[in-house]
């Protein structure tokens, strides 16, 4: 049994099954409006003249006016061009970026047209129609969400990017800079100031997270994604592009992609789908800033792997700036912005069969999401140490006997095994009763009554990296209820927001399965890395303190995370992060 105020735990509903969400947002989309000029009305002619005589050369009186010369109309003259204006809202709405465009549903796409700009004196390519491609942008009070669909076949090269496409999302830093990389269209040779550029080489398969938000736990620094290849870029020359390399540099950017012909294979028509996602606010001077109630400037690029036979060209691509200028999109009021952050992350669990032994190979190819934690606001009475939310990655995967999870949460590693609160412990919540609420069963706006139980595994560590912890290790040896006493991987149940119990009816049993691991263990103590809790239990116990995972079904679930480094002693009860 755990010490009360264990409560408010676990926030965050995540659909397993196939369901698509539907949220309310306060989103619009803003009609362009084109500014009229009045024309004057007609004047009465005036009286015809007589001709001169063609032979006499007429002398213009001292008063009259010098003649004006006709424009030439073969003359071009430089002028800006005449912009198809794209103005809108972003949504308010928390999105998983996991390649699953479910939950972009209740968001009304922009189209896009993309298309070449003019022949560059020495750069050669092959030539790509225009293309309309769909921009969807929403925030909550945390992260801008985009999502670019483009229709174009399914052709991807995992050793050569460049028979794959890519893809490129540029915003405004400098209020001069242009949307031609910096540049204006009338002068594509100088840029006019800093803009930030999201450049997407495709590395990486699909599902896999791409991006710093990906690999930052890992100790890389600067705008680069060396893993994947989406990386952090800005520019101040229209010729080149640069990874963010300030003093303050970083990437937290994150991208899933796929392609909804993908199973078809290589030519297969369809949509690639592009879901990124970034803070939306960080100390980089190289990176475009969202500010809440303000409006940002975007532009898109796309490469075509079919342009030519050797795979996309650097000049070849097709871009917005032509056709659009500037796209204009207003992010949401901060309280339109919070509103978003109670929205629920849903996808699909895979069909796999998973070995629980710490290496998460083969998860490899499952598309998970990436689920935000959070400490809940302070209690009267109660006193913890403030820790930042963090992004950790949830997958979830079946087969016929077992349920599998994988949760991954970027922290330093930090274990002493002889002291599990200086060592993290996890948690993972499910429904039971289906009026339960995610906080251990209450509601957000009344935390002191319980709606319904709810399935508590709850971790502690302590058994080593690479041991089998759980009932499946030990019920063997004829240990009833939900406890484990050699690992402390308990399967628990709550019927109050104070206190978890280990199951304890006359069907008790605990057969979780776990082995955790971090991916910078052998760097030692305080190293920067990924720590993974890797699960899994029977679909259906019998145990009625168990949750029940029928296939086809919605399962509900919350996550939770007890941080080592929250105080000198290690974490405190009530201060994790929680969903």
């Amino acid at each position: 049994m755990l010490s009360t105020y264990r409560r408010r735990a676990l926030a965050l509903l995540i659909v397993l099954a196939a369901i698509a969400l539907v949220a309310c947002t306060s989103e619009t989309t803003a009609t362009p409006t084109v500014q009229s000029t009045a024309v004057p009305a007609p004047t009465s002619a005036p009286a015809p003249t007589t001709a001169p005589d063609p032979t006499t050369t007429s002398v213009p009186p001292t008063n009259a006016p010098a003649p004006t010369a006709k424009p030439d109309p073969t003359a071009t003259t430089p002028s800006r061009p005449q912009f198809a204006p794209v103005v809108f809202d972003a949504a308010a709405l928390t999105i998983a970026v996991d390649g699953d465009t479910a939950d972009w549903d209740s968001v009304t796409p922009q189209t896009v047209t993309l298309e070449q700009s003019g022949p560059i004196e020495g750069h050669e390519w092959g030539e790509v129609a225009p293309i309309d491609v769909s921009l969807r942008v929403a925030v909550d009070s945390d992260n801008v969400y985009m999502l670019m669909e483009v229709p174009d076949e399914f052709l991807y090269n995992a050793a050569d990017h460049r028979f794959s496409p890519a893809l490129a999302v540029m915003t405004k830093i400098e209020a001069a800079a242009g949307p031609a990389m910096g540049s204006d269209e009338t002068d594509l040779e100088n840029s006019l100031g800093l803009v930030d550029i999201w450049h997407w080489e495709l590395d990486c398969a699909p599902g896999a997270i791409s991006g710093g938000g990906g690999i930052q736990a890992n100790g890389v620094t600067g705008g680069n994604d060396p893993a994947c290849n989406f990386d952090d870029e800005y520019s101040v020359s229209v010729d080149e592009r640069e990874d963010d390399d300030s003093l303050a540099a970083e990437n937290t950017l994150t991208g899933v992609w796929d392609h909804t012909a993908r199973s078809s294979g290589p030519g297969a028509d369809g949509t690639w789908i592009f879901e990124m996602s970034r803070p939306l606010l960080n100390d980089d001077p190289q990176d475009g800033q969202f500010v809440l109630g303000e409006t940002n400037s975007l532009a898109l690029a796309y490469w075509a792997a079919d342009e030519t036979d050797k795979g996309w060209t650097d000049a070849g691509h097709l871009q917005s700036a032509s056709k659009h200028g500037w796209i204009e999109v207003t992010v949401p009021t901060a309280a339109e912005a919070a509103a978003a952050m109670t929205s629920q992350v849903s996808f699909n669990a895979s069909a796999a069969t998973i070995a629980v032994d710490g290496d998460t190979s083969d998860w490899q190819d499952i598309s998970g999401a990436q689920v935000r934690l959070r400490q809940i606001n302070p209690i009267p009475g109660l006193e913890w140490a403030e820790l930042p939310p963090v992004d950790v990655t949830l997958r979830v995967a079946t087969d016929t006997e077992n349920i599998y999870v994988l949760l991954e949460v970027p922290d330093d590693y930090d274990y002493v095994s002889d002291n599990n609160k200086k060592s993290p412990a996890s948690a993972v919540m499910f429904l039971i009763d289906p009026e339960a609420a995610p906080h251990m069963g209450t509601t957000d706006e009344d935390q002191d009554t319980s709606l319904g139980k709810v399935d508590i595994w709850h971790w502690e560590l302590d058994c080593g990296p690479e041991t089998l912890s759980g009932g499946i290790a030990i019920q063997a040896n004829g240990v009833t209820g939900g406890n484990d006493p050699p690992c402390n991987f308990d399967d628990e149940y709550s019927t109050t927001p104070t206190e978890r119990e280990d199951d304890g009816s006359l069907l008790a049993e605990n057969s979780l399965a776990g082995v955790w691991e971090h991916t910078a263990r052998s760097s030692g103590p305080g190293a920067d890395g990924t720590w993974i809790f890797e699960m899994s239990r029977p679909l259906d116990t019998g145990d009625p303190d168990d949750a029940i995972f029928v296939p086809g079904t919605v399962a509900k679930m919350a996550l939770a995370y007890w941080d080592p480094d929250e105080t000198v002693k290690g974490w405190t009860d009530i201060a994790h992060l929680q969903s």
